[in-house]
């Protein structure tokens, strides 16, 4: 789907558009009605009641009014003014800010973020709390390497026995925060190598992907075919592509024969259309006189007064 209407061959949508926005939470198959149901959670607005920051205070009758109004008359406003301040509600304390486990370790998360360092010098193995731990964002090292689009840094922690199904703060899995498509590509790698299994939480694998968030895994046969496939599909559009070149060249070679045919055609009618018998220009629009034919009225006065003459002069010459 991200191929479809993000990909090379005319784009749908522009990575640089910015009314784009990422889906803030995990869904499922990109069909129509995961489509209609994202929409209607995002277009939903919750409402819930306020924590109540007030004292509740017993109700009061019309005497207990009566005995206030008396005593607040009799006493001082510095009086009052203590009461007042003594009966004022005191806020609840906010809650602390989230703190990072004990077992965070900050200088393996830095080595995940840096660029340079790559995960070959990590043992076989990692302590779980390790793998488990989470900083103040309930993020864990997958999140991070995920997030960084580290796709070798996915693959060694996975291969250690890191959670995929772990949520950070924000109830996002590590599949969530993927930056690119190799990252992606990691984790359906590592289910691809588990089978797919949809198994339970233990340690060592059989994880649920499907709470993962975890596409369909990819195997070595599946990316062969995959392969294939794309070489296939690039072949036929080159195909498809010099055919069109190869038919468009035949179109302009019938056109260009088409007209040389119609040109012909037109010099053929007008030998075969008859002369003007005053001008002899080829006739259209025939102007008949006797056995004459002429293109316009002009000819037809024109080669009348020419006939005229002549036949004057023929009898003038007979009489000389």
């Amino acid at each position: 789907m991200r191929g479809v209407m993000l990909g090379d061959e005319p784009p749908l949508l522009r990575r640089d558009d910015a009314r784009l926005r990422s889906v803030p939470f995990m869904t499922e198959a990109p069909s129509f009605a995961e489509t209609q149901a994202v929409h209607t959670r995002l277009a939903t607005i919750r409402f819930s009641a306020p924590p109540s920051l007030l004292p509740s205070l017993p109700p009061t009758t019309n005497t207990d009014n009566n005995n206030n109004n008396n005593n607040n008359n009799s006493s001082s406003r510095s009086s009052s003014s203590s009461d007042n301040s003594a009966l004022s509600p005191s806020l609840p304390p906010s809650p602390p800010p989230p703190t990072a486990d004990p077992d965070w370790d900050v200088a393996l998360a830095t080595l995940i973020l840096e660029k340079s360092f790559t995960p070959s010098f990590l043992p076989p193995s990692l302590p779980p709390s390790l793998l488990t731990s989470r900083n103040e964002e309930g993020k864990t090292l997958l999140h991070l390497a995920a997030e960084g689009g580290k796709e070798g840094w996915i693959e060694a922690l996975l291969l250690r026995g890191a959670n995929p199904c772990l949520l950070d703060l924000r109830d996002r899995p590590p599949y969530f925060l993927c930056a690119n498509k190799g990252s992606r590509d990691a984790f359906r790698r590592a289910r691809g190598r588990e089978g797919g299994r949809e198994g339970g939480e233990g340690g060592g694998g059989g994880w649920d992907w499907g709470r993962a968030g975890v596409p369909e895994g990819l195997t070595e046969e599946g990316e062969r075919r995959r392969r294939e496939k794309a070489k296939e599909k690039k072949k036929r559009a080159k195909s498809n592509k010099s055919k069109r070149k190869e038919g468009g060249e035949g179109e302009d070679g019938k056109e260009e024969v088409e007209e040389k045919e119609q040109e012909k055609e037109e010099e053929m009618e007008d030998l075969r259309q008859p002369k003007c018998d005053m001008c002899g220009k080829r006739v259209k629009v025939l102007y008949t006189r006797l056995e004459f034919v002429y293109c316009s009225t002009d000819c037809v006065q024109g080669h009348k007064r020419q006939l005229l003459s002549e036949a004057a002069l023929r009898r003038f010459g007979g009489g000389l």
